[in-house]
């Protein structure tokens, strides 16, 4: 974007951006360290660990080698920053996939848990240990034009919902704790407007209940490859303390004139 138009751009947002400056940035990847995160991988048909993650040029992005076409879901969470009731966990996209098979699995986006080690596989095994975990995803995954959400509820996996919408029309990722044990997770376009995603197809702003309480006590990633790819990239975790949709948005579109400048 030009200096004029994104000039043009910040003043008509103005009012909005002023009211988001209560939103905590936790980590724009600037620093290009990733120290406060702990990897656990959850189900692999692999026998090592394939999927990584990196903040090279100050964005995060995830990678995965020598797979064929075969799950490995991971959990990348800090417990450092807890998300309380009222707040929102924000995250603004940029993503697409490089390299891999056309129509692949690529799911990537925000997570939160309990705690930033749940169970996982140890080194040198296969398996599944995601019934051993809670925990609330919301991702996208560009390689099905889609945004997905999933949970793991005190070791019962539940049915995610599925949005079918473009990866370039996504702008943010977001989880909200509306109540101890609730939360709406979605996104917000690059226009702005919000959609909540809900669990089995129920109405939209159904919220996703969980039976602990402790949910929340560890942010960060999900992602979820099944070929040999790279998935790119997002920025900007952050916090915000019950803000409206609206603000919500302005605090996107401001990612995005960083990002797409």
């Amino acid at each position: 974007m030009s200096s004029l138009p994104r000039i043009l751009a910040c003043a008509s947002l103005a009012p909005l951006l002023i009211a988001t400056a209560g939103a905590v940035v936790i980590d724009d990847f600037s620093d290009e360290s990733l120290s406060e995160y702990t990897l656990t991988r959850l189900l692999d048909n692999n026998t090592t660990s394939n999927v990584s993650f990196s903040a090279t040029g100050g964005f995060l992005s995830t990678s995965a080698a020598s797979v064929t076409n075969v799950p490995e879901q991971v959990l990348l969470l800090r417990d450092d920053v807890g998300l309380a009731v009222g707040q929102t966990l924000l995250l603004d996209t940029n993503v697409t996939t490089t390299l891999g098979t056309a129509g692949a699995v690529n799911d990537f986006g925000l997570a939160i848990s309990t705690t930033d080690t749940p169970t996982g596989l140890t080194a040198g095994t296969s398996g599944d240990t995601r019934t051993s975990n809670s925990y609330l995803y919301v991702t996208v995954r560009p390689s099905q034009d889609s945004v997905r959400a999933g949970v793991i509820n005190n070791t019962t996996p539940s049915t995610g919902f599925t949005s079918a919408t473009a990866e370039s029309l996504v702008a943010q990722l977001f989880i909200t704790r509306t109540t101890t044990n609730s939360f709406e997770v979605g996104y917000f376009t690059t226009a702005a407007a919000k959609v909540t995603l809900d669990l089995n197809g129920a109405a939209e702003g159904n919220a996703f209940t969980f039976t602990t309480s402790s949910l929340g006590n560890a942010i960060g990633f999900y992602a979820d490859l099944r070929d040999t790819q790279t998935v790119s990239s997002v920025d900007n975790l952050a916090i915000v303390p019950e803000p409206t949709a609206a603000l919500l948005g302005a605090f996107g579109l401001l990612g995005l004139m960083r990002r797409r400048r």
